[in-house]
């Protein structure tokens, strides 16, 4: 199929820049757009200009140049950068207004990205001198347009001439892993799971351990401080709990604020080990220090049982290989939910219930089987809410692995 149509600006462009100073899920839902350019365009040198977290997503494939919101005089930096290169195109899938300012002042000939109209008015008037060429998309929060963000990125292309082929018939944004990375990726799950050991301990009460069958599958539970809205503060505050109520069998012993914040996280762990599913703690580098202190919890309230199995990593493909001897894995919308799909896992996503038709249809983990548990956050207290959370999130565990 030829994808380009005759007055396209992309069929003479010789040097094609992306923006794309995004999250890590972000920069993964770019991935199928991003593909189809390079299918389209096989004789363009197309760089990707990424963030520092988003940049291992692209770097396989894809020229990436790292840049720093953050950093002081970014707009300029990036300016410099773009002009200096001599684009002939660049698209800005980033609606961050440094960004597209720098785009501006790039004087490249072809720009192209989002204009939000009357959703957002100010920012709208900017694009009018950042932008050539505008893709209209409205960010009303709440609103469905309809599109996964996968498919909005094609809009982009689709202004500068390209033809995009049906939804089914886009690339995917799995992870294109070796077998020496396959292998890897084996060997540290089984280093993390102990598959050295006959059986696996189950959680046991005090004075009774156990020892249950070996587990017929494996899951990730994804450590992130979307599990509970509070659990961002209480990161912050880095405080503890004082010892629990003497009606507690756990009276007096101390645990950190986290405990009964990821209290669903513990109940679900129990619950799926009953069903000889042993869960996996994973998590990103940067919550190592309050995860920690969870997983000390844990130890704490379970001290007849080995420590639960628990991975992190800062190699994202390393991180995929690993998922790939996972049955599933459970996590609140976000990068981990995208990381997933990359490795072609199917995922429990759980999305808050504030808009939820219209974060669902734009970012639902895409092209893998997934089963969303919606949780509303003023009610995450409340104990029959939380019971009904875990039960949630366990049959939806069940019906992804029976």
């Amino acid at each position: 199929m030829e994808l380009l149509l005759p007055d396209s600006p992309l069929i003479k462009a010789k040097k094609i820049a992306v923006v794309r100073l995004d999250g890590l899920g972000d920069s993964i839902l770019a991935l199928p757009a991003l593909r189809l350019l390079q299918k389209a365009c096989p004789w363009a040198e197309i760089t990707v200009i990424a963030s520092q977290i988003g940049a291992p997503v692209f770097q396989d494939t894809f020229e990436t140049a790292v840049f720093n919101l953050k950093e002081t005089g970014f707009t300029a930096k990036l300016a410099e950068f773009l002009k200096g290169r001599s684009y002939d195109v660049i698209f800005s899938f980033t609606e961050k207004g440094q960004a597209l300012e720098a785009i501006r002042l790039s004087g490249v000939n072809c720009r192209c990205g989002f204009f939000p109209g009357i959703s957002q008015p100010l920012k709208s008037l900017s694009l009018l001198r950042q932008l050539n060429h505008r893709v209209y998309f409205n960010n009303t929060p709440g609103r469905s347009n309809k599109l996964h963000e996968t498919e909005r990125f094609c809009l982009l292309l689709a202004e500068l001439g390209m033809k995009i082929p049906p939804v089914s018939e886009l690339p995917d944004l799995t992870f294109k892993l070796s077998q020496p990375e396959l292998e890897s990726g084996q060997k540290v799950f089984k280093d993390t799971v102990n598959l050295k050991t006959a059986g696996h301990a189950s959680i046991a009460k005090e004075g009774a351990p156990a020892v249950a069958p070996s587990p017929k599958a494996f899951c990730a539970i994804q450590l992130m401080p979307r599990w509970h809205s509070n659990l961002p503060t209480v990161i912050k505050s880095q405080t503890t709990l004082p010892a629990l109520g003497t009606d507690s069998p756990l009276h007096n012993r101390r645990f950190s604020f986290f405990w009964p914040l990821l209290h669903p996280v513990v109940e679900l762990y129990i619950k799926l080990l009953g069903q000889q599913i042993q869960p996996i703690f994973t998590f990103a580098p940067p919550d190592q220090e309050w995860v920690k202190l969870f997983l000390q919890d844990f130890s704490t309230a379970f001290p007849y049982n080995p420590p639960a199995p628990h991975f992190s990593t800062q190699d994202l493909r390393l991180f995929c290989a690993f998922l790939k001897n996972c049955a599933f894995m459970v996590t609140p919308d976000g990068g981990a939910a995208h990381l997933a799909a990359a490795a072609s896992l199917p995922v429990i996503a759980i999305f808050p219930a504030k808009n939820v038709k219209a974060n669902v249809s734009r970012w639902k983990p895409w092209r893998v089987p997934c089963q969303v548990v919606v949780r509303d956050q003023e009610k995450q207290d409340k104990q029959n809410e939380a019971e009904e959370f875990v039960k949630d999130l366990y049959e939806a565990s069940l019906k992804t692995c029976p």
